[in-house]
């Protein structure tokens, strides 16, 4: 689900990263589109300086929204990756660790 979204979302000549590890067993490839695209997919299983340049990104105002199908407070993180844990209903699931007044 969450690679189908970046593929179909990433701009003309993009660049998908696939982080860490997919799911057991195959995952589907939307190969037609990364050709007439012209995507570039690549693969990162260990993370170093790529904290600091994402967190930067997002600071930046990239848009996500596409992608966060569920966030959770602090105070529900044991339902946040319970449902992070369900492939079949997350793609990328937030914990907002802001405090509320």
């Amino acid at each position: 689900m969450g690679l189908r979204t970046c593929v179909e979302r990433v701009r003309r000549g993009g660049t998908v990263v696939l982080l860490g590890l997919l799911p057991p067993g195959e995952v589907p490839l939307l190969g037609d589109i990364a050709v007439t695209r012209e995507l570039r997919l690549r693969g990162a299983f260990r993370f170093d300086t790529e904290f600091d340049e994402a967190l930067g990104v997002l600071a930046e105002g990239l848009p996500v929204e596409a992608i966060v199908t569920h966030t959770f407070s602090l105070a529900e993180s044991r339902a946040a990756f319970d449902t992070a844990h369900d492939r079949t209903v997350a793609s990328t699931v937030l914990l907002d660790l802001r405090t509320h007044a």
